[in-house]
């Protein structure tokens, strides 16, 4: 996405961009980092993925129902 991102023990730091370009995410079975790529994926410049995503019903079984109601055609 043309972001900087770095690691660190109990999470990451973001460097934001004024836009995101695509990119293709693996969530590693984090709920968490999967809704976050999933929203920051709506903003970038061509389509992006998040694999892994079937974790979110965990957390937020109608998340992805609500982020496409979201969309602008």
């Amino acid at each position: 996405m043309g972001v900087n991102l770095a690691e660190k023990r109990d999470g990451f730091i973001l460097d934001g961009i004024p836009e995101f370009n695509k990119g293709s995410f693996n969530s590693h079975g984090d709920h968490r980092i999967a809704m976050s790529f999933a929203v920051a994926s709506l903003l970038a410049s061509k389509k992006s993925q998040v694999h892994h995503t079937e974790c979110v019903a965990t957390s937020f079984p109608g998340f992805y129902e609500l982020l496409n109601s979201l969309r602008v055609p």
